[in-house]
C-alpha cells in the first residue's frame, strides 16, 4: 500500500501539474480536474516514498473526450469472454492491432467474463493487465459489463470483489446520463455517443425493477444522436448459451428491449455465448426464436453492408419504435465453443475467435469483425438523418475468388508483373490454388514430374476500385501461402514473405520452410499511392522451397478501408497547395467535416464559418464567395463551370441553376461582363447566432488562386437537428 500521485502535463517531457490521494492503498483513484476537452495529456504514476513508478514517456498518455454532443469520429474496440489469459485472447489482440495500426482507440468496450474462471484479482491480473492489454489501456478508458464469470469472485448487491475493485464506474453520473446509485449499471456519454451498460446477472430484470425504471429515465433524458447498450446475457443467441431457454437472456429481451426500442436504439451488444453472431435490422421481437416473423419484425433484411446488399437506415421520421436496431453477440474474444447457430434472426453466425470494432462519425456507424487472424469477417453500417451512406469497407479482392495462373514452368523474367502484361492465355480457378492439401480448390501443376517440382509458379488477379490514394485510410491483404511469396501492386514489389530471401529473386529462387497454417495479415497502406481509379492488379510469384516440396498454396483478399464521401469530388478541397494537395480552406466551427464532410449543430446554437487564402498565394488576401444550398446533393449534382473554374454542387431539384435552393452567404464574388470582380477578401470569419429550426444545407463556393485564376473549394455539409 502506498498513496497516489499523478504529474501530467501537454508532453511528456512537460509534466507541469499533479493530483495525489494520501490514502495508503492497493487500489488507486486519482481524479483530474480542469482538463481540456478532446485534448493529448502525458501522465506519469507516481507514490511520494517511491517518485516515478511508471510514465513520463511517449506511450503513457490519453486523449480526453470531446464536449458531450460535439460530433468527433469515434473509434472503440468491443471485446467480449475475453479472460481466458491465453494465447487466444493475444492473437485477438493482435489482430484487432495490426487492423487498427496507428488509429487511436478512443474506448474499449468489455462485454464482461473479463477473467476465468471466477473472476479472482490473480485472474484479472493475467487476463487484462500482464501480458495483455496494458499497451493499450496506458491510452485508453476502458469500460465493462458485469458478467457470470466476474460474479463470482464479486457481489453487485454491495459492489464489492475484484470487479468492483478493479473498475471505477460511474454510478453517480460523473460521465453523463443519469445517476443509477450503483456500478452493476450505469450510463455514460462520449461525442454525441449515449452508452448504456446493464446488469444481466444479478440485478433484477424485471421490467417494474430498479434497473428498467433507471433505464426509462436515462433513456427519456437522452438527447445524443447514438444510443449503444450493452450487458452480458444476449436476447438473441444459438451459440453455447440458448436465448429460447435461459432465463437472463429470456427476461432481458422480453423485458428490457421493449424499453430500448421504444426510445430508439441503434445497437445492442451482448457476449456469453463463445461466438460471433449478427442480427438483421430488428424491432419488436421479443418471443422466442420460432415466434419471429421478418414481415413483422425485420425492419430490414438486407446484409447491411453498403456497396453489396446496403446499408441499414434509421427512419428520422417514424420514432423510436418504428426504428431498427442491430444485435451483436462478441463472446468469441477468448474462446469459442458449440451450438446450432441458427437464430432465424441472425443474417451471420459463426464460432469464431475475434473482436468488433465500431467507427461512429455524424450520422454513420460502421462495425466490423476481426477474427484472431485479422481478417474481416463480417461488417454492417447505419445512418439516420437521411445521411447518404459513406462506403468505408471495400472488398476488391475476397476469399474464394478466381485468380489467374501460368504453371508450364517457362521462366516469364519481370514483364509479367505489370499490369498492362497480356495473361490472356492464362488459366484461372478459384482460391486456394496449389497442390497438396485436401482443401485446395484449384490444383496446379507441379511441373509434371512427382520428384522434381516447379521453383516457382506466378499468380495474377486483376480488381477495379472507384477510389483515389486520398481516399483509402488502410490497404490490407491476408496472405495464405506455402512456400514463400514475392507481391507486387500494379507492377511494383509492396511485400515477400519472411521465408523469401533478401535482396533481386528470380525463377530458381529458393524459399524457406514454410507451412500454409494461417492467413498473415499484410499492411500495404503505406502503398496505396499505387492504386489507380479502375484496373487494378495484384500479381504474385509463389517460391517452393525445395525441388521436391510436397505442397504448395496461395490465396489473397483485398481490403480496403475508406471511401468517397456524399461530397465527393470536391469534399477534399479543389484547391491544390503547392504540393499539389488538395486544401481544405473552408471550415465550420473550426472543422471540415473530416470523413464525411459533415458537422452537427443544434438549434438555436451559433456557428462560425471561417474561410482561408490557399498557401499557394502564401497567406495573401484571396477574393473568395460562398454559397449555401438546402440539402444534401449527390453525385449527380456536381457539375464542372466553364474557365477551368473546378466543379461545383448545385440544388438536385435545380440543377445548374443558382435559386430557389440556393443562396449567397456573402456578396463576395460577382460576375460581370466576363470578368471576374471580387470583394471581401479571405481570411473572412462570420458567426451566426444560430438557427432557429432544424435542416440539412450544404456549403461551398470559389477562391482566387491567382492573379487572373479562381476554383472551387472544399464543400461542408451542415446538419442543424433539435
Amino acid at each position: 500500500p502506498c498513496d497516489s500521485i499523478v504529474q501530467y502535463g501537454s508532453a511528456f517531457t512537460a509534466l507541469t501539474s499533479s493530483a495525489s490521494n494520501s490514502t495508503l492503498t492497493t487500489e488507486h483513484t486519482v481524479q483530474l480536474s480542469g482538463l481540456t476537452p478532446d485534448t493529448k495529456v502525458f501522465y506519469a504514476l507516481a507514490s511520494s516514498g517511491a517518485g516515478v513508478l511508471a510514465g513520463a514517456d511517449s506511450q503513457h498518455f490519453f486523449i480526453t473526450p470531446p464536449p458531450v454532443g460535439q460530433v468527433k469520429p469515434t473509434h472503440i474496440w468491443v471485446v467480449g469472454d475475453s479472460g481466458t489469459a491465453n494465447n487466444n485472447a493475444r492473437a485477438v489482440r493482435d489482430a484487432y492491432y495490426a487492423h487498427k495500426g496507428s488509429d487511436y482507440t478512443d474506448l474499449m468496450l468489455m462485454l464482461g467474463d473479463n477473467a476465468y474462471n471466477t473472476g479472482t484479482d490473480a485472474q484479472y491480473q493475467l487476463a487484462m493487465f500482464q501480458g495483455m492489454y496494458e499497451d493499450l489501456l496506458r491510452q485508453t478508458v476502458v469500460w465493462s459489463a458485469y458478467g457470470n464469470h466476474d460474479s463470482i469472485s464479486a457481489n453487485a448487491n454491495s459492489q464489492s470483489g475484484p470487479y468492483f475493485d478493479i473498475f471505477n464506474l460511474p454510478k453517480a453520473g460523473e460521465a453523463g446520463g443519469l445517476p443509477s446509485g450503483t456500478e452493476a449499471y450505469y450510463s455514460f456519454d462520449y461525442s454525441n455517443i449515449h452508452f448504456i451498460v446493464l446488469d444481466s446477472q444479478t440485478s433484477s430484470r424485471s421490467p417494474t425493477g430498479a434497473m428498467a425504471t433507471w433505464l426509462q429515465n436515462d433513456l427519456a433524458a437522452n438527447t445524443l444522436d447514438w444510443t449503444i447498450a450493452l450487458w452480458h446475457h444476449p436476447p438473441y443467441s444459438k451459440g453455447s448459451h440458448d436465448s429460447d431457454v435461459e432465463a437472463n437472456l429470456v427476461q432481458m429481451r422480453q423485458n428490457i428491449l421493449p424499453i430500448l426500442e421504444a426510445a430508439g436504439v441503434d445497437l445492442v451488444l451482448g457476449g456469453h455465448s463463445h461466438a460471433y453472431e449478427r442480427s438483421f435490422f430488428l424491432n419488436g421481437h421479443y418471443g422466442s426464436s420460432s415466434s419471429y416473423n421478418p414481415a413483422l419484425h425485420a425492419v430490414s433484411t438486407a446484409d447491411g453492408r453498403v456497396g453489396l446488399g446496403g446499408g441499414y437506415q434509421k427512419n428520422p421520421n417514424a420514432g423510436g419504435s418504428m426504428d431498427g436496431c442491430v444485435y451483436v453477440v462478441a463472446g468469441a474474444s477468448g474462446k469459442i465453443s458449440g451450438g446450432s447457430f441458427n437464430h432465424p434472426t441472425s443474417f451471420i453466425s459463426m464460432p469464431m475467435l475475434g473482436s468488433l470494432l465500431l467507427e461512429v462519425n455524424g450520422y454513420q456507424l460502421d462495425a466490423r469483425y476481426i477474427n484472431d487472424q485479422g481478417l474481416l469477417v463480417d461488417f454492417f453500417t447505419i445512418t439516420k438523418m437521411g445521411v447518404t451512406p459513406v462506403q468505408t469497407t471495400h472488398l476488391p479482392i475476397l476469399q474464394a475468388q478466381f485468380w489467374k495462373y501460368e504453371d508450364s514452368g517457362t521462366n516469364l523474367g519481370t514483364a509479367w508483373q505489370q499490369p498492362n502484361y497480356d495473361d490472356s492465355s492464362w488459366a484461372s480457378g478459384m482460391a486456394p490454388l496449389g497442390f497438396g492439401e485436401t482443401w485446395i480448390n484449384t490444383t496446379v501443376s507441379n511441373g509434371g514430374n512427382p520428384s522434381s517440382v516447379l521453383p516457382t509458379t506466378y499468380f495474377r488477379r486483376e480488381f477495379f476500385v472507384s477510389l483515389t490514394p486520398a481516399d483509402i485510410r488502410k490497404l490490407q491483404v491476408a496472405m495464405l501461402y506455402d512456400d514463400g511469396y514475392v507481391m507486387y501492386l500494379n507492377g511494383v514489389e509492396v511485400a515477400r514473405s519472411a521465408s523469401m530471401p533478401l535482396g533481386p529473386v528470380s525463377f530458381t529462387t529458393l524459399a524457406g520452410n514454410h507451412e500454409a497454417v494461417d492467413y498473415e495479415l499484410v499492411d500495404l497502406t503505406a502503398y496505396k499511392s499505387l492504386i489507380v481509379p479502375g484496373r487494378n492488379v495484384l500479381a504474385v510469384e509463389v517460391h517452393q522451397t525445395s525441388a521436391t516440396s510436397s505442397d504448395l498454396v496461395l490465396e489473397g483478399a483485398l481490403v480496403l478501408e475508406g471511401g468517397r464521401s456524399f461530397l465527393e469530388p470536391q469534399a477534399s478541397g479543389a484547391v491544390l497547395n503547392a504540393q499539389g494537395n488538395p486544401e481544405s480552406l473552408f471550415r465550420i466551427n473550426g472543422t471540415d467535416g473530416g470523413f464525411g464532410r459533415s458537422v452537427e449543430v443544434k438549434v438555436g446554437e451559433a456557428f462560425t464559418f471561417t474561410i482561408d487564402p490557399p498557401s499557394v498565394l502564401g497567406g495573401a488576401p484571396a477574393p473568395f464567395t460562398l454559397f449555401g444550398y438546402f440539402g444534401t446533393p449527390t453525385a449527380f449534382d456536381v457539375f464542372p463551370l466553364p474557365n477551368s473554374l473546378g466543379d461545383m454542387i448545385f440544388p438536385p431539384a435545380f440543377p445548374g441553376v443558382f435559386a430557389p435552393l440556393s443562396f449567397l452567404v456573402g456578396d463576395n464574388f460577382i460576375g460581370l461582363s466576363g470578368s471576374l470582380v471580387f470583394t471581401n477578401p479571405a481570411p473572412w470569419t462570420a458567426t451566426n447566432p444560430g438557427l432557429g429550426f432544424a435542416g440539412v444545407f450544404t456549403f461551398q463556393g470559389w477562391i482566387a488562386t491567382g492573379p487572373n485564376s479562381a476554383r472551387t473549394f472544399n464543400a461542408i455539409r451542415m446538419n442543424v437537428t433539435p
